[in-house]
């Protein structure tokens, strides 16, 4: 059971999060927070996959790496999505681009960005949450605004644009196992679904690099 330290009253029971005989259980029977969640990772023309370093306020992953961006949905993200696919990827968007700081000339579009995976996080209660990548050309990534009070920096994995995929998944599951320390688990996940699709699908690699 999770309480509220202060007033001690409950906030989330047991049977709201554990697994059931190995299920997790049913949202609509949930007591859980209603969000739906998303990791996207931005990976740039140029040779970089872009992550960001979580700062001290956040809820989780504090001084942990992240995905580009990382974050639940809003209303706000229901405008003009007539779907669940285009409403992801709508949240995706706005998400990257608040965690990256990218301005207008730095625009991305709905067919800039592909859907790769949907999990239930069981230690958070099961929540729903999507996997996907971005792709960008050149950018200047920036903490700028209100971000600054949740992440720190940027970093990015470094690959050869010219290398192909199963280079490029080399070389990010290189940079995982040299920084696992450091890797939150929501990146992990999207940064693996990112590399075994680039290894079993054709084509892939071209949509990535717009060849």
């Amino acid at each position: 059971m999770l309480r509220e330290q202060r007033r001690r009253r409950e906030l989330v029971s047991t049977e709201a999060v554990l697994l059931r005989n190995g299920t997790i259980p049913r949202l609509r029977y949930s007591n859980c927070s209603n969000h739906l969640g998303v990791d996207v990772v931005a990976v740039t023309s140029g040779g970089r996959v872009v992550l960001t370093l979580q700062g001290d306020k956040n809820d989780t992953n504090q001084g942990m790496l992240a995905a580009s961006g990382s974050g639940s949905m809003d209303w706000k993200d229901l405008r003009r999505c007539p779907d669940l696919l285009r409403l992801v990827k709508s949240t995706m968007l706005r998400e990257m681009s608040e965690e990256l700081g990218l301005r207008s000339r730095d625009a991305v579009g709905f067919g800039d960005v592909r859907v790769l995976r949907y999990v239930r996080v069981t230690n958070w209660g099961g929540k729903p949450q999507f996997c996907g990548v971005a792709r960008l050309g050149d950018v200047s990534e920036e903490v700028r605004g209100i971000e600054r009070r949740y992440h720190r920096d940027h970093f990015s994995i470094d690959f050869d644009p010219e290398g192909g995929p199963l280079a490029f998944a080399r070389t990010v599951r290189g940079y995982v196992d040299e920084h696992a320390k450091r890797v939150s688990f929501p990146l992990y996940e999207t940064l693996d679904v990112l590399c075994g699709w680039l290894e079993r699908d054709a084509d892939a690699w071209p949509w990535l690099m717009r060849r």
